[in-house]
């Protein structure tokens, strides 16, 4: 088991130690870190985190580093935390979370518990991680990734629906049908679809059977899932992956998807609107969905439906490399 390093944070005052994951830690202050750290970003579009989330997180079902970092101040209070968690188990699936509390966003510590979090992922054979930004409130960490030389790999648009139109009636495109299922039934025609559709997206990775099974696993856990599939004759063209939080009563857009040989052809439409129609069905007070920016045709499509973007609620995505002398 490997020691407590403690070093000093000077610019502010503060000490952080780092610890083995199995010391004594109260995790229940932990997570009333998280929640006033991500309330204070969301605001009203804040979710509260609930310990079974940060369990998911930081427990059994991720792969964990096994350590995490605290930061106290002087008087020994711990203000801020950081973790590494990898729960779809593929070396490109290391997320880094932060969580400090808001009086402390103007000052040094944004920036290192960046750089103290890259040196244990670099110290734990980590080489990359992922993590996200969300809103402006966000801004001291933006620059704390600018200060290092770590770029924005690509920037996510948040979009809902709550004004529903009375018809979302569309016409299936010719020789197209479609099949909603509650179970992925030809995962080897699903991950062909999902690579090469996603295949332009800037970091995107190609998945493997094994791993996205253990990510529709891991996801149907937290919400109610189906799947909606278009196909012409017997091969898989498109899909949208659908998520409803019974106890919000929100429906989510989690993945809409077209074979690139098969897009400009209303599928990926049509696929939207009958999502639209089962939520409507279920009286979903709203519905959300993520939107790369750079993908106009996307964007385009979702607006055409109603979809509103929340420009406060932009989220950035971060990919640090370890070894890079931008981390150093």
């Amino acid at each position: 088991m490997k020691k407590s390093n403690r070093r000093s944070c000077s610019n502010v005052g503060n000490k952080f130690i780092e610890k083995p994951w199995d010391e004594g830690m109260d995790w229940a202050i932990l997570l009333d870190i998280m929640n006033a750290h991500y309330k204070y970003l969301s605001s009203e579009f804040y979710v509260k985190i609930t310990k079974n989330t940060f369990e998911r997180i930081f427990g059994k079902e991720s792969i964990l580093s096994r350590d995490i970092l605290k930061f106290e101040n002087e008087a020994g209070d711990l203000i801020g935390f950081s973790g590494v968690s990898n729960i779809s188990g593929t070396s490109s699936s290391w997320r880094l979370f932060i969580a400090i509390l808001p009086e402390y966003y103007k000052t040094q510590l944004p920036q290192q518990v960046i750089e103290a979090s890259i040196l244990l992922s670099r110290n734990l054979k980590i080489e990359e991680l992922t993590t996200y930004t969300e809103g402006p409130r966000a801004a001291p960490f933006n620059q704390a990734f600018k200060n290092l030389g770590i770029d924005p790999l690509l920037y996510l648009l948040q979009m809902h629906l709550t004004d529903f139109k009375d018809d979302y009636s569309s016409i299936i495109p010719q020789g197209v049908k479609i099949r909603n299922l509650k179970e992925i039934d030809d995962y080897r025609q699903f991950i062909s679809v999902n690579n090469n559709a996603f295949q332009p997206v800037p970091g995107f990775q190609p998945t493997t059977i094994e791993k996205m099974k253990e990510i529709q696993d891991y996801r149907k856990k937290q919400r109610e899932i189906e799947y909606l599939f278009t196909y012409e004759s017997d091969d898989l063209i498109g899909f949208c992956i659908i998520e409803y939080d019974p106890k919000r009563v929100i429906g989510y857009i989690q993945s809409l998807a077209v074979h690139p040989k098969y897009q400009n052809r209303g599928i990926g439409r049509y696929l939207a609107i009958e999502a639209i129609n089962i939520f409507k069905l279920k009286n979903c007070k709203r519905i959300e969905l993520q939107a790369v920016t750079d993908n106009k045709n996307a964007v385009t499509l979702y607006q055409s439906l109603g979809f509103r973007s929340i420009e406060k609620m932009k989220i950035i995505c971060y990919k640090i490399s370890t070894s890079s002398k931008n981390a150093e």
